[in-house]
């Protein structure tokens, strides 16, 4: 069974436990598929969407007054990327962000330094 994230971002102490675990690592290639993911628009709004607490495609479908099918596509990219995470409850699909992957992320740009 799937748990709920977060419904905070996380912040101090706790991004960098985040970063600093063995599972924040975050490959050139990943840090390439979630820039991909957060560089369209509607996606990076649908992440904004979700940040605080899950919702279902629907609703999410109707913050852009469009049908389900046409959101299953970015909802489909962004948890391929790892930014959200779907899971089942009941007949609804959940999705809700997954701060660790922008963790993960962060992590990747501060390791250039």
């Amino acid at each position: 069974m799937t748990t709920a994230p977060p419904t905070t971002l996380p912040t101090g102490s706790e991004l960098e436990e985040i970063v600093a675990s063995p599972d924040a690592s975050c490959t050139l290639p990943k840090a390439q598929a979630v820039l991909r993911a957060l560089a369209e628009p509607n996606r990076l709004e649908i992440l904004r969407l979700v940040w605080r607490r899950e919702q279902p495609a629907g609703q999410i479908a109707s913050q852009f007054h469009l049908p389900r099918t046409t959101v299953s596509e970015p909802l489909h990219i962004m948890e391929t990327a790892g930014l959200l995470a779907g899971r089942r409850q009941g007949s609804l699909r959940l999705y809700g962000a997954q701060p660790q992957r922008i963790a993960a992320l962060w992590a990747f740009f501060v390791s250039l330094r």
